[in-house]
Formats: structure tokens, sequence, C-alpha cells
């Protein structure tokens, strides 16, 4: 099969060599040169290889996790099939609620997108795997056949990064008794500052992330009172940093028991701080990646990548899983990216 355009195709034949048919779209529906569909004037094979393409990333979608149709008004999910209409990529299933009695597609769910919602969930998951937006909308492109532009992809991710975290931050890990903590240099668009990010050594697990224009004793102590109050700290907990001053003062304030602090860490030795460090590694190497607009305490997107870093990314030493499937208990939420981007689909918008 080949795409020439959104409205035409070209589909080999299967049984003469060397002829293709094309399948365009034409006054509201698919037409075909092939001989049985000028003979008999309805679908041939050629026009459902067509719209089998077409909907064969939402098919790979919907059944790799358990989505769940929800009203879009009400979010009900006491809804009936209620009939079909007849789209350029086939047959769409219509809905009835029983609640409130809204009449809507499944696409009506992914309320204002122009698109398939399968291109933004494609988009999403591309972005935080280091893939530039243009790159994105080529993509879409070349191997779906959505024609979109790298503003409106922007657009999609900024719209969902809020949805996103309200569901991770509901998350309550089972972490350690090791935390780490280390603060990295970065610019945003030539504004200075300091990102202090706490990491579960144990799991991995991104438990605060913090931005600051320095690095004094109350700014490491706001990243320090932002873990703890996100994940409750266990007994004999160690917080481990380098030497940097600010991290003892920080800790004379914090005043929680049970928490030994150890701040000499070293790469060479065995107590060191080495998966934190490695963790500012990946987060500067996605950043310099990224063309990333704003002041640095008003970006969203890095509440994204705190999501993917968290429930979606594999890491080799977790045995390929994320560091969500370690910490949280099962059956609360699965870790992948497409049920979380559904989910977050299915909320109302703000």
């Amino acid at each position: 099969m080949k795409r020439i355009s959104e409205f035409e195709y070209q589909v080999k034949s299967q049984s003469r060599n060397g002829i293709w048919h094309s399948v365009r779209w034409i006054n509201g529906k698919w037409s075909c040169t092939c001989e049985d569909f000028r003979k008999r004037g309805k679908e041939c094979k050629h026009i459902y290889a067509v719209l089998l393409f077409q909907k064969l990333p939402e098919i790979i979608l919907r059944n790799v996790s358990s989505l769940e149709i929800r009203c879009p008004r009400c979010g009900s999910i006491n809804i009936i099939k209620k009939g079909v209409r007849r789209g350029k990529s086939g047959l769409v299933q219509k809905y009835l609620c029983k609640s409130c009695g809204t009449y809507f597609s499944d696409r009506e769910c992914f309320q204002g997108l122009r698109h398939n919602p399968v291109a933004v969930v494609i988009s999403l998951d591309l972005y935080y795997k280091n893939v530039s937006l243009r790159n994105i909308a080529h993509h879409l492109k070349q191997i779906y056949g959505i024609e979109v532009s790298h503003s409106t992809i922007h657009r999609w991710i900024l719209r969902y990064i809020t949805l996103l975290k309200k569901i991770e931050i509901q998350l309550k890990p089972k972490l350690g008794n090791e935390w780490q903590v280390d603060d990295m240099n970065i610019k945003f668009r030539g504004e200075p500052g300091y990102v202090w990010n706490v990491l579960d050594a144990r799991s991995r697990y991104l438990i605060a992330m913090s931005i600051s224009k320095g690095r004094s004793t109350e700014e490491a102590l706001c990243a320090l009172k932002k873990a703890v109050a996100r994940a409750s700290a266990s007994k004999n907990l160690i917080i481990r940093t380098d030497k940097l001053k600010s991290y003892e003062k920080a800790m004379e304030k914090l005043r929680v028991a049970n928490i030994k602090h150890v701040g000499k860490a070293k790469l060479s030795s065995p107590e060191n701080n080495n998966k934190i460090e490695r963790f500012n590694g990946t987060l500067r190497g996605w950043l310099r990646s990224k063309r990333v607009t704003g002041k640095m305490s008003e970006n969203k997107t890095l509440d994204g990548f705190i999501v993917f870093y968290n429930l979606i990314r594999p890491h080799k030493s977790l045995d390929d899983k994320s560091p969500g499937e370690v910490v949280l208990p099962k059956g609360i939420i699965k870790p992948y990216w497409i049920e979380l981007i559904w989910k977050a689909f299915t909320e109302k918008s703000s």
C-alpha cells in the first residue's frame, strides 16, 4: 500500500502482478478503480485495506491496555452503544449515556481534538524520548498520514501535562530507607538557576524536584521539605548529599526524627551519590534536546518529564521496569504511558 495523500491511497492488486488500484475519498465516501467496485458500487477489499490501515494505530492502542469509555459530559461509565456513523476512516461507534442522556461518539471523549487521539498519545511518548516537535510532526505524516504542525503538537503536550501531573502526584510510593539529593546548574534561554532533585536510591524514583535561582540554605531546605511532604520518611532514613554547606544547615532546620545526614558522598567511595548524579545527566541530556521556552520556574514540560521518568522509562538495573513498578502497590495504577494518557483524555478539562 502507498499513501499518496490524506484522501488517496494506492493498493497493490493480489491477483494481477504490477497492477495498483487507486482508492480515493470522493464526495463523502471511498471509491476504488478496481473492476469489483465498478461493477458492484460497494466497498471492495482494497477499500477495506485502507480502512484497516487507518484504524490500526487505534486498534493497537485499545488492546495494549484496558481502556474505559466515559461520558464526556458527566464522566459516567453507565453508557450503551447506540448506532454508528460513517467517516473517512470507517465506521465510528456512537454511545448513549444513561446517566445524563448525552449522545456522543468515542472520539468526542477527547475534547477539542481535531485529529485521532492516537496521534496525541504518540506525540507525547516521542517527545519525552528526545524526539523534536518537527520530527514528531514528520513521523505522524509519514507513518499515520496525519498532517499537523509542530506548534499544535506543543499545545497538545502543554494541555495534558497538568492532567498527567494530577494523576502522578496522587500516587503514594513505598520508598526505601536511603535518599540521594543533589543540585544541578541549568539555564533556560539564558536564565541561570538550579534544579534540586531528591531520588530514592533503591528504586530510582524521583521523589521531588525543586527549582531556584541560588544554592542557599533556604533553597536546599525547600527541596527537602517538598520530598518529605510527598513521601513519608521511613524509619532510620539516610539522606546522602555532597559537601555543599547548604545541605548541612538545611538538615538542622528540617527537624525530622529518624533521619541521618551523610554529607560527604564521593563517586569513588562505596557510599557514593552516583545514582542521583546519573539522573542529573539524564535530565540535562533531555533539556539539551529541547528548545525550552519561557522562564525555568514557569516551564510545564518538566512536570511531564517527571511522570515519564517515574512511571514509564525502564531501567536496566530494575530488570527493565520503571521506578513506579517497583514502589507502587500492584493494582493501584498500571505504570504504562498509554494508560496514563488515556486516563488524562477522559478527564474533564478544567
